[in-house]
Formats: C-alpha cells, sequence, structure tokens
C-alpha cells in the first residue's frame, strides 16, 4: 500500500506542481472606468465620423480680408457680387482705421460709398483704350512714388544708425476689372507702349506687391482669374496675396463657380493633390446646402476656407461722409 502511494505521488506532484505555478503567475483582471465592455466595442461602432466637417466656414471672411496686411487677388465672375464684397472690405478698413487712404480705379461703375466725391481717391477710367491705360499709369505711378519716398526714408535713417518710425497711414490701391485692362495693355501696340511708358503699369503694381507690405501700401486687384497669364502676376508674387474666389448662380444665368474651381485646381497654389480633391468636394458640398443660392468665397488667406455671404446689397446706399484726406 505504501508502495502504491508512493507511485501515485510521483505520478501526480508534478502535475500538481505546474498547476499551482501557473495559478501564482496569473494576474487578476482589474476593471476600470476606461476599460470597455464587449457591449462598450459594439457601441463604438455608432459614433458618428468625426472626419466629416461642415464645408461652410461660419467666420466673417470679409471682415478678416479687411484685417490683412497681405495684398488681395480677387478672382470673380461677372455676377458673382465682386463690386459689392470690395465696398464691404474698404467700408470695413474705414470704421477701423479713418487714417486710411483708397485710391481706386474702376473703368465702369460709377458708385465707390461716397468716395467719388474726393479728388484723387476714386479715378473713372474714361475715353479710348490709350486714354484709360494712360489713367491707369498715372494713378499707379503715384502710388509707386510714395511707397519709394517711404522705402528711400527709412533706408537713410537706418544707415545715420536711426530707428525706424511707423511706416505711416495705410493706402489701398484698388484696380477693379483688371483682367481686362492687363488684357488691353498685353495686346496694346509695343511702340506705343514704349512711348508712352506704359510697361511702367506692370512694373509699378509688381514693386508694390514685394515690398509695400511692410510699408502698410497695400493693393487690391479684382479680375475674373487668378492665373499668371491672364493678370500678369506670378507665382512667385502671388505667395504675397491672399487669393479669393467667389460666384454664385444669378436668375440670370450669369455667374458660376469657376474662379473658386480655378483655384482649387491649381497645383502652384495647393501642391498636394489629396488636398485639391478634399476642397472641391468640400466646394459641392456647400453649393447642395447653398440653398438661398447666395455668393461663396474662398479665401486662401491661412487655412483655405469657402463661406457664405449674406445679403449685402444695403452696402451700395452706405456714403462715407466724413471721409479724411
Amino acid at each position: 500500500m505504501t508502495i502504491v502511494f508512493i507511485l501515485i505521488s510521483l505520478i501526480l506532484t508534478p502535475s500538481l506542481y505546474s498547476l499551482w505555478r501557473d495559478m501564482q503567475t496569473r494576474q487578476p483582471i482589474k476593471r476600470t472606468d476606461h476599460t470597455p465592455m464587449i457591449e462598450d466595442e459594439l457601441l463604438d461602432l455608432s459614433l458618428p465620423d468625426k472626419s466629416k466637417k461642415n464645408p461652410i466656414y461660419e467666420g466673417d471672411i470679409l471682415d478678416e480680408l479687411s484685417r490683412t496686411s497681405l495684398h488681395i487677388l480677387f478672382g470673380v465672375m461677372s455676377g458673382g457680387g465682386k463690386s459689392t464684397s470690395m465696398k464691404v472690405i474698404i467700408w470695413k478698413i474705414h470704421q477701423r482705421d479713418r487714417a486710411a487712404r483708397f485710391y481706386i480705379v474702376d473703368p465702369k461703375t460709377t458708385d465707390w460709398l461716397g468716395l467719388q466725391m474726393f479728388r484723387n481717391t476714386v479715378t473713372y477710367l474714361s475715353g479710348d483704350v490709350l486714354d484709360q491705360l494712360l489713367q491707369l499709369r498715372d494713378v499707379t505711378e503715384q502710388i509707386f512714388e510714395t511707397l519709394d519716398d517711404r522705402i528711400s526714408k527709412g533706408q537713410k535713417i537706418l544707415k545715420n544708425g536711426g530707428q525706424l518710425d511707423a511706416p505711416g497711414h495705410h493706402i489701398y490701391l484698388i484696380i477693379d476689372e483688371w483682367y481686362a485692362l492687363y488684357d488691353a495693355l498685353q495686346k496694346f501696340p509695343a511702340k506705343l507702349k514704349a512711348e508712352y511708358g506704359l510697361t511702367a503699369i506692370l512694373s509699378h503694381i509688381n514693386t508694390i506687391i514685394a515690398k509695400g507690405r511692410e510699408h502698410n501700401v497695400h493693393i487690391f486687384l479684382v479680375s475674373q482669374s487668378h492665373l499668371s497669364g491672364e493678370t500678369g502676376i506670378s507665382t512667385a508674387m502671388r505667395r504675397s496675396m491672399a487669393l479669393i474666389g467667389q460666384g454664385r448662380l444669378t436668375e440670370d444665368g450669369d455667374g458660376g463657380y469657376a474662379s473658386i474651381e480655378g483655384i482649387i485646381k491649381d497645383a502652384n497654389v495647393f501642391k498636394d493633390s489629396n488636398r485639391r480633391n478634399q476642397l472641391m468636394q468640400r466646394l459641392k458640398d456647400a453649393i447642395a446646402l447653398n440653398e438661398a443660392n447666395a455668393p461663396i468665397i474662398l479665401t486662401t488667406m491661412g487655412n483655405p476656407r469657402l463661406g457664405l455671404l449674406s445679403d449685402l446689397s444695403h452696402i451700395h446706399t452706405y456714403k462715407i461722409e466724413d471721409y479724411l484726406l
């Protein structure tokens, strides 16, 4: 009997020892508030897709543009509401900075918030093509000379070891219908262009874009396109500008979203194809959500944003009565 007990012990002892070791090495499962049960894991599958973003920016893009120190290249198809948006931006600038000076060149309209009452503020281009380009040359040269004077004074102060003063009041050169004016400039005979100094127009504009920002001299070009070949503004120069696209469909069938689409599809503006595809989808979503057919606006300033504009028609009745020259 003793022998049998010994044999059984020899057989069972290793198994019992292994079972005991296994129980010692196991760690108890500690349940915390952050440990999901199987039911919780199944519920996670029903959570909303956080990657989907509202395609419509809820901020005030026009107000942001009125505050930027960047130059602006405004691309809007005919009927897209560009004149209204520009007047809102100017109104907002004036409300915040009464010392700001505006120099507006416009080949078409006759109302600029009352600014047309003041000499050397609004220039309505008239006459034939040569007359219009000569007037444009004179305005751009005036702004260029102001900028050049500020640069020269700053350099002189630095050479004498002094401290630079504030750059002076803000100056805004606004050229409406730049697309048509640049097209006329390109088609003008080279001999006459040289004779009348019209080549200086684009040179002055590019200088203002390149150097004006730090001297409080800004330029807004309002066009139907943002492309270099149709505006004369190179890809490098456009990096100093906020590109704006705006569009809507009018009751008469004018307008459209081509200017917004053109900016989004431009690989020189958005190098990443995935980014371009995402923005195009956002535009499609915004159009689908735009039941009131309000103007849609795109800005490349900072993170690209698409927004809807409210009814801004009241701006056309606004008059700047206390504008100071």
